[in-house]
């Protein structure tokens, strides 16, 4: 059962009423050397471009796994990606925007921003929706009835993820980010000093969907991520094990400083 099944039992008409959430560039390849010749004598073999160690995660997921998988991450050079390009529906993901523009009302009472983000709450959601009203921020899509259908890309959550700290002037979504319940702090959540959000569902009846998305701590500074993956036997199960791999192949680039992290963002 996923995040939004269980919140249609107790929402019932309401949700119906506010239009509420149904349910929670292929890279060019690295260049190869011919077998057997070593670089000149002193000289270091040059690092692979981010674009093709984005490309080489993906077809080791896809080799383990099988599956679809997609992966951006906003850099100093902007958005580099690989894969799926995640145009498939957003799901509990889009609680974040939600979230920041229904603070921004100055009428959310104490706790709902935590329970629909650290533990991915749907009523919680449901009230930020109604206080929301319109929710217009830079690479945010127009919101879709249900919002959790909002189509969202890697690439677009990936820039919108590096604003996060500027955008979120109270800091009230972006530490609940950080504070996610046990059983969803995985992927993204296995990285430390990461804040994320993640959101699952069904697509259709052949193609289910979990992504995540947010901020990722380099020694440069932070990076803007984003995941979507699609398994083929459409088990919640094996798309949190392509999850947890692609991040754990994703953080040892990271680690190797391969993605150089954009200038932090400047409050408007």
């Amino acid at each position: 059962m996923n995040d939004w099944t269980r919140a249609v039992a107790s929402v019932g008409a309401a949700v119906l009423s506010v239009g509420m959430l149904a349910a929670c560039a292929a890279q060019t390849p690295p260049s190869v050397e011919a077998a057997g010749e070593d670089p000149p004598r002193g000289e270091t073999e040059p690092q692979a471009s981010p674009a093709a160690e984005l490309l080489d995660i993906v077809r080791e997921i896809r080799a383990d796994h099988g599956g679809r998988v997609g992966i951006a991450v906003y850099t100093a050079d902007g958005v580099v990606s690989a894969g799926e390009p995640g145009r498939s529906p957003a799901w509990s993901t889009i609680k974040v925007p939600v979230a920041i523009a229904a603070d921004k009302q100055d009428l959310v009472v104490d706790g709902v921003i935590e329970q629909a983000i650290s533990a991915s709450d749907n009523d919680a959601a449901y009230q930020l929706r109604v206080l929301a009203d319109e929710v217009h921020m830079p690479g945010v899509p127009e919101l879709a009835d249900p919002m959790g259908r909002t189509e969202w890309s890697v690439a677009q959550q990936a820039e919108f993820a590096t604003s996060l700290p500027c955008i979120d002037t109270s800091g009230t979504t972006y530490d609940a980010m950080a504070d996610i319940v046990e059983w969803q702090d995985y992927g993204l959540g296995d990285i430390p000093g990461a804040r994320f959000k993640g959101g699952w569902g069904p697509d259709t009846d052949t193609v289910y969907t979990l992504r995540q998305f947010g901020t990722v701590p380099s020694d440069d500074g932070l990076l803007g991520v984003a995941l979507i993956v699609h398994p083929d036997d459409n088990t919640h199960d094996t798309a949190e094990a392509m999850v947890v791999d692609l991040v754990a192949a994703l953080a040892e680039r990271i680690s190797a400083a391969v993605f150089p992290a954009p200038p932090a963002c400047v409050p408007s």
